[in-house]
């Protein structure tokens, strides 16, 4: 913790504005301390603690601030990118096997039971969609939030997806989501780390982040939409949840967003009960997006947590395959848009 301390210090008292570094030297010396051995210890206690007691300024500072200032300084390049994660993707696997597999005991009903940290499973997750961010992608505006560049860690991310798909099912997880239906405060936006919104995490918001996280692995890629494909149970873990979910919840159209990616005409037929509600639920939001949006199209425009052009990809692989009625030709229009835009 004291040279924890003394990082902190120097790196205030260096910088010229706040959570913000415009010298070189500085940059690089923070992040050697981002990729030692000194950080590891502090920054999983620090991670252990989000789902059990406050934490403090320091610890607040080291995965929050900190980690932050180097992901998001300008000489964050592909280079320390590739640095950073080949330092952070084994010790963030190795977090996910631990908080995934966390089991508490009932005193009352003398029985195991599962214990799901929530707030660090968003921050880990929402931590490996920003780390692949860099200064060369915000050349490609458009598709930096919705795809990673230059993607070189399909390996080690398909293996923490595998890991946490099965949360897409979870018990306790489809029960939170049922017990969230009530809650009108819960909303579906993205946000970088901060520790306010590291707090109190729900299940709603946990499924969202994991289907918001598979679908940029998938579009970064074609092949990683084969290893999901085939390498996964994705579509039928989420044929499953849906089942259990009401249809009214928002947290559907993210789940469609991504099952559209997956699903074939077979499945349409036979492992779909109403396949005309997902193409419905689809259209319905994109024809909202335009209509609030005096008709034009903006790429980063979201609803219910999902991206305009997120919606467009899923109608784009299976227009054919529903009937979309009258929409039709404004949903082809909106395609052409998107394929311009993409």
């Amino acid at each position: 913790m004291s040279l924890l301390n003394s990082i902190i210090n120097k790196v205030k008292l260096s910088s010229k504005k706040a959570n913000v570094i415009t010298d070189g030297d500085l940059f690089k010396f923070l992040f050697d301390y981002y990729t030692s051995k000194d950080v590891i210890d502090d920054y999983q206690q620090a991670v252990n603690q989000l789902d059990k007691t406050p934490l403090n300024e320091n610890y607040q500072w080291l995965l929050f601030t900190g980690f932050r200032i180097i992901i998001t300084s300008a000489f964050y390049n592909y280079q320390f990118r590739e640095k950073f994660c080949q330092f952070w993707l084994p010790i963030y696997e190795s977090m996910f096997k631990k908080f995934l597999s966390k089991k508490i005991i009932e005193e009352e009903e003398k029985e195991e039971k599962e214990y799901l940290s929530l707030n660090a499973i968003k921050y880990l997750i929402t931590n490996l969609i920003e780390i692949q961010q860099t200064l060369e992608s915000t050349i490609h505006f458009i598709k930096s939030y919705t795809i990673f560049q230059n993607f070189s860690h399909k390996d080690q991310y398909l293996t923490i997806i595998k890991m946490i798909i099965p949360l897409l099912i979870n018990k306790y997880i489809i029960q939170g989501i049922k017990n969230d239906d009530n809650n009108n405060k819960i909303k579906l936006q993205w946000n970088s780390n901060n520790y306010s919104n590291t707090n109190n995490v729900t299940s709603t918001f946990i499924f969202w982040i994991i289907l918001k996280f598979i679908i940029i692995y998938i579009k970064s890629d074609h092949d990683c939409l084969i290893s999901i494909k085939y390498n996964t149970n994705l579509k039928n873990i989420l044929l499953k949840s849906m089942k259990q979910i009401k249809d009214d919840n928002t947290i559907k159209i993210s789940a469609y967003a991504l099952l559209t990616l997956l699903i074939n005409e077979d499945d349409i037929k036979y492992q779909i009960n109403n396949p005309n509600d997902i193409i419905k639920i689809l259209v319905n939001n994109v024809n909202q997006i335009f209509d609030n949006n005096n008709n034009s199209l903006d790429s980063k425009v979201t609803i219910n947590g999902v991206y305009i052009i997120d919606l467009m990809m899923a109608l784009k692989g299976n227009i054919i395959l529903f009937p979309v009625e009258k929409s039709l030709a404004r949903i082809n229009c909106l395609l052409a848009c998107v394929s311009a835009l993409y």
